[in-house]
């Protein structure tokens, strides 16, 4: 019995030692391990710029942020990007060739680079290539002016503009987050801040699994609002964007994590605040300048334990964040140099407290950034005091109150109210503007719909009464055509009995007559006759080749007098003129008779190289066209 009892014991001691470890181990946080921290900043100080298998070593830039060379050769990444497909599925690599390779290259160069992939682009025949090649012109163009910002930002609407029209959601947000940072950096606020509204817009019409950066477009919008204070429309925004990265680039996660940290600090939630610095130190994702990220995290979380009053653990973390940080950021540093001069000041340790005072404001003055003053001042306010200078800490307080006004000033909420109410006052007249539009159109196509009718029946009685007009007339002049032709023929016959009675009836003339006739032969009485007769039998005019001097050479005369003899004899036309004639009426006499060939053959045998130009004088003597004509003749 007393031995059951001592193994039951055993057992009960043994699980109470086990749920006791099990507590200790779930109740402790990552701060608590300082070796696993050190860990954590040495495994990620080197994760800074992207390293692609495709960049081959073509060329190089020298990056003054990351100290060396990054190498990358424009072709092979447009034949990857081409063989990829889209810029969705390559977006880190491209990331990186815009943002970190083409700022550092001179604007001559980083246009050669765009022409580079113009070229492969219209070589390899890819449009989603030659949209990147769209908006790379704009992204490389100047921003050393005004001017230049506003021409900048004049090609950021017009290409906006161009892929509304092609319904490309994605590159649209793509380019309005470019304008955001123009609006910027223009100091152009409520504008971004209405350009911001926009991308979320859009940003909720892409599905989460087509556009992986779709949540960065969250945290641009968030993180405006939250800097302008903001914070009923930031905080949503920045917890969307809290899904672990899938991209190298895609930062997101970290810094919507540090925003929301902020935030809830500010709120004076510093255990909800906690969990978010934590959450930035236990992702698993990999991504740009991750090492930053965590130094980052462990600042904010010993200002966390600052404003608890564990200095020591405060401490700890702010000089393990300040180890990175102090090297890559100087106005992030200024920040943690201040915090760290709080938890001196709260241990009454005066000198370290002026140390680091001096140190921020060498941070503060090498960078310019100003804004940091309003936490300085309090802690220089306290410190003097402290130290028994009053006047010294009184000084510093008003310049606290000064420099409060100065960032309330900068980051104003009415910025925000204004371009939301711009926002809302454009949708309501746009909405009012299409209803008005499309009651204007339906009238519109009411009244053409009517208006066609009318039109139409007109048209086609226009159109009926014309054809019958038409064919009215074609018989017509085809019956006077024909009776000309029959005229001509009877007149042709009666002329030749004539001239054969008379050389029957007419007496030899004698030798000395001779001399006489052959200075007659070139006249036009003598002519005319011989050149009708050796067109009659020799059809000369259907030779398209044919020319005045060729007819002369066959008459035995020149071509003055043959010339002459045309003009004279028929009604002063041309040779060419008179050719033409001659074609025209063996034209239609084929058109009547030879049914099986085609017009335009028919215009080559009537001597008519052209069957435009035979076309337009049978149209000009006849009055209707070849087909009218032929379709007349046959009916």
């Amino acid at each position: 019995m007393l031995a059951e009892t001592m193994i039951i014991a055993k057992r009960l001691f043994t699980l109470f030692i086990f749920s006791t470890m099990t507590l200790s181990i779930m109740g402790q946080r990552i701060e608590d391990y300082p070796h696993r921290l050190d860990s954590l900043l040495n495994c990620h100080k080197d994760i800074t710029y992207f390293r692609s298998p495709v960049f081959a070593h073509t060329d190089s830039v020298y990056s003054p942020e990351y100290k060396c060379f990054l190498y990358y050769d424009t072709d092979s990444i447009c034949k990857e990007f081409i063989r990829r497909g889209t810029y969705e599925a390559c977006t880190d690599m491209m990331i990186h060739f815009y943002f970190a390779i083409m700022p550092l290259l001179s604007r001559k160069k980083a246009a050669n680079e765009v022409e580079k992939m113009e070229r492969m682009a219209r070589k390899y025949k890819s449009a989603e290539l030659m949209k990147e090649v769209e908006i790379s012109k704009v992204f490389i163009l100047s921003m050393d002016s005004k001017e230049h910002l506003d021409f900048r930002l004049k090609q950021y609407k017009r290409l906006l503009q161009s892929f509304k029209e092609r319904k490309d959601t994605i590159r649209q947000t793509r380019v309005m987050e470019g304008m955001v940072n123009n609006l910027l950096y223009s100091n152009r606020t409520f504008e971004a801040i209405e350009q911001s509204m926009q991308i979320v817009k859009l940003a909720e019409q892409i599905p989460d699994n087509r556009y992986a950066f779709r949540e960065h477009l969250f945290f641009c919008a968030g993180d405006l609002y939250y800097r302008y204070g903001y914070y009923e429309e930031a905080i949503p925004l920045l917890k969307k964007t809290l899904k672990d990265s899938c991209g190298y680039s895609e930062r997101s996660v970290f810094l919507a994590r540090n925003d929301l940290g902020l935030y809830y600090r500010a709120e004076g939630q510093l255990d909800l605040s906690d969990q978010y610095f934590r959450s930035m130190l236990e992702s698993t994702s990999i991504v740009h300048y991750r090492g930053q990220y965590d130094a980052i995290a462990m600042c904010n979380l010993g200002k966390n334990y600052l404003i608890r009053k564990d200095y020591p653990r405060a401490k700890m973390l702010l000089h393990k964040g300040l180890t990175l940080m102090s090297k890559v950021d100087s106005i992030f540093s200024g920040g943690a140099y201040i915090a760290l001069g709080e938890c001196y000041l709260g241990e009454k340790n005066h000198q370290q407290t002026k140390a680091m005072i001096d140190t921020a404001r060498l941070c503060i003055e090498a960078f310019k950034s100003y804004d940091q003053l309003a936490s300085l001042y309090p802690l220089m306010s306290k410190y003097y005091a402290s130290i028994g200078n009053r006047e010294a800490s009184i000084a510093y307080m008003d310049s606290t109150m000064v420099w409060n006004k100065a960032y309330q000033k900068k980051y104003n909420m009415s910025y925000v109210f204004h371009a939301e109410k711009k926002v809302y006052d454009a949708e309501k007249k746009a909405q009012q503007e299409e209803l008005q539009v499309a009651k204007m159109e339906r009238e519109k196509y009411r009244n053409l719909l009517s208006g066609f009718a009318v039109f139409s029946i007109l048209i086609t009685g226009f159109y009926i009464f014309y054809i019958q007009f038409r064919k009215k007339k074609n018989r017509s002049l085809y019956q006077q055509i024909v009776k000309e032709e029959r005229i001509q023929t009877e007149l042709s016959k009666t002329k030749k009995l004539l001239e054969q009675q008379i050389s029957e009836t007419q007496p030899a003339e004698p030798d000395s007559a001779q001399p006489v006739n052959k200075v007659l032969r070139n006249s036009s009485v003598e002519l005319l006759p011989r050149i009708e007769k050796l067109m009659q039998t020799e059809e000369l005019y259907t030779n398209p080749s044919i020319t005045r001097r060729t007819l002369a050479d066959l008459l035995n005369t020149n071509e003055n007098y043959l010339a002459n003899a045309i003009r004279e004899g028929y009604n002063g036309q041309t040779f060419s003129e008179y050719i033409n004639s001659l074609r025209l009426k063996h034209s239609h006499r084929l058109l009547r008779n030879e049914l099986s060939d085609s017009i335009e053959q028919i215009a080559l045998n009537s001597g008519f190289s052209s069957y435009k130009y035979f076309h337009k004088l049978f149209r000009e003597e006849f009055g209707m066209s070849p087909s009218e004509f032929r379709k007349i003749s046959n009916n």
